[in-house]
């Protein structure tokens, strides 16, 4: 799937643990460009918590993008 499709199943799984989420979408700069992104945000310990599902690159708290503009959060995607 692509980050919208893992966000959701990583936000489903979280939630239904009682974790706290929400959607994290904005425009993001990689190495080779900038892209549109969802990334899903997890409340633990006080703080919210990016959970990128969609690179390996990336782990739980880190991820492969360097910058963000136009940043949104959402409880529920609007598109």
């Amino acid at each position: 799937g692509n980050c919208c499709d893992l966000s959701h199943s990583v936000l489903a799984m979280a939630r239904l643990s009682g974790i706290p989420g929400r959607y994290f979408h904005a425009q993001c700069q990689y190495s080779d460009g900038v892209y549109g992104h969802v990334v899903s945000q997890l409340f633990v310990d006080g703080e919210w918590v990016m959970a990128d599902a969609s690179n390996n690159g990336n782990s739980f708290g880190t991820v492969t993008f360097t910058s963000y503009t136009g940043l949104h959060y959402y409880e529920e995607l609007p598109f």
